[in-house]
């Protein structure tokens, strides 16, 4: 967190994962996958007497690798999946007062699950 001026604020940075998912048994429900996320935010914060307003913006940049499994028209079988994903989220929150406030999200929708149905 920065302090730009005596009542803003800035706070940003980078965020990433990486996962394996690796079967050991003999049912398979999750196919086999790695999966890697970076994201990038930013968050400022103006105050001024009775107002504060916040302002966000996040980038996510997902993959999603998978390797097929079983016999193309068998029980059970899982195709290969290689797909990337990109999001980007904005938020704008207005606060009079303590007890009111009203916040505003916009974001292209990421659904990791859509990703498995071919």
């Amino acid at each position: 967190m920065t302090s730009i001026a005596p009542r803003n604020e800035l706070i940003a940075g980078i965020q990433a994962t990486a996962q394996t998912n690796t079967n050991h048994g003999e049912r398979v429900i999750i196919p086999n996958a790695d999966t890697g996320e970076l994201s990038g935010y930013a968050y400022f914060k103006h105050a001024f007497n009775k107002l504060v307003i916040e302002e966000g913006l996040r980038y996510n940049y997902y993959t999603l690798t998978t390797q097929e499994r079983g016999q193309l028209e068998g029980i059970g079988f899982m195709p290969e999946i290689n797909k990337t994903f990109h999001t980007i989220d904005g938020s704008l929150k207005r606060k009079v007062r303590r007890e009111f406030s009203l916040k505003y999200h916009l974001s292209s929708a990421l659904f990791v699950i859509s990703a498995l149905k071919t």
